[in-house]
């Protein structure tokens, strides 16, 4: 029996109604950008603040306090995103981060920290402050490109063209991996002072790009339900050098979408029969795929589908 039937066989038949109730879901306060939240950590004598800026980018700091002095013990930066119809939020970044927050009806966040011993902490609660630009750590690549100064976060692997180069930086006449000290603000992000650069870059920079046959097919994937798509398990099966198959299999839910592979983006083609299918459950968001090439990207455990309509579909790595 295959994966597929396996899966299928598991799942419970539903109705139509029953998917749509499971689909309105609570209404939940939407993050905005930018925006600071805190924690405090008594037991600990430290505070968690969280940045959300534009772009989804996300800044994540845990500072200490020595004599009424505030150190900053770890950081990590990354993409933010709202799921789940708003209940959740999800942080991730390109070296496998991934950490989910509950949003609470008044706005605050909640949950678990655990990517590693600095962010060992359960049942935190942040709750918004009003934000104030303030310094932060990154590394990545500064470069010129032409006229234009570019900045790449090599957690967050997001590049920021609208850079502003404090007093005594010069902009670098070849790339360099950095690590600084910057601020972020009205979409521009502001170098205070180089921590140390070097034109080597670390081997987790230089990586190659993985292919979606290297990065995606060999693996099982399952939705973040969302409106425009339930959870589902989902399997990319390659029949040729061109393309293959996506199979979903949810509760009341078995699709089977072509798709070809062209560099960085995917085409996908839906049937007759699977389009009268998805279109009777309110699974646009499947549809959406077939409007035009879809662009495709792994941040950590997550694959990102971003359609032409600007739709976006979030995968994560089944661990089983």
């Amino acid at each position: 029996m295959s994966r597929f039937l396996f899966v299928l066989c598991m799942c419970w038949v539903v109705t139509t109604s029953d998917l749509a109730f499971c689909k309105q879901g609570a209404m939940f306060p939407s993050v905005v950008t930018p925006s600071l939240y805190i924690a405090d950590v008594p037991s600990q004598m430290s505070q968690i603040r969280l940045l959300f800026f534009q772009e989804n980018y996300f800044v994540l700091k845990k500072m200490k306090f020595d004599n009424g002095k505030a150190q900053l013990v770890s950081q990590l930066t990354g993409r933010w995103r709202q799921v789940g119809d708003g209940a959740h939020v999800q942080l991730t970044n390109a070296f496998g981060l991934e950490m989910i927050l509950d949003v609470g009806s008044e706005g605050g966040l909640y949950g678990n920290l655990q990517d590693s011993n600095s962010f060992a902490i359960k049942n935190l609660l942040l709750r918004q402050v009003p934000y104030q630009a303030e310094v932060f750590r990154v590394s990545g690549i500064l470069e010129r490109r032409r006229e234009d100064t570019i900045f790449t976060d090599s957690a967050a692997d997001l590049s920021f063209s609208s850079v502003s180069l404090g007093d005594g930086i010069k902009p670098p006449s070849i790339a360099k991996f950095v690590e600084a000290e910057v601020s972020f603000s009205k979409g521009k992000i502001n170098f205070v002072r180089i921590l140390s650069e070097s034109e080597k870059f670390p081997s987790s920079v230089r990586q190659k790009k993985q292919s979606f046959s290297e990065a995606v097919e060999p693996y099982v994937w399952v939705t973040t339900p969302s409106k425009s798509v339930s959870e589902a398990t989902c399997f990319f099966y390659r029949h040729s050098s061109a393309g293959g198959v996506l199979e979903v299999a949810g509760r009341g839910l078995r699709v089977e979408l072509k798709y070809t592979v062209k560099k960085e983006a995917l085409n996908f083609f839906v049937t007759t029969n699977d389009k009268k299918i998805l279109e009777s459950i309110n699974e646009d968001g499947w549809l959406s795929l077939a409007q035009g090439p879809v662009e495709w990207r792994i941040e950590g455990p997550v694959l990102i589908l971003c359609s032409q309509s600007g739709g976006t579909i979030l995968l994560r790595k089944n661990k089983d």
